[in-house]
């Protein structure tokens, strides 16, 4: 990966230290993304099986 990292420097004059920190702000970026998303994957779950177990107590008459 270093080696290609370093062709890319080369090739576009571009300082190998930019683009290592491009690519580390790039991970922060989407580690970040996927944190944000995980709350609401985390609600969907809790609501789908809020609603499995509300019509799981409708159809047993469970409670009444």
């Amino acid at each position: 990966m270093e080696e290609k990292l370093q062709e890319l420097a080369e090739k576009y004059e571009i300082p190998l230290e930019l683009i290592t920190a491009a690519i580390e702000l790039e991970k922060k970026e989407i580690f970040k993304q996927k944190r944000k998303t995980a709350p609401t994957k985390l609600v969907e779950m809790i609501e789908r099986y809020t609603d499995s177990s509300q019509s799981f107590m409708e159809d047993t008459n469970y409670g009444t």
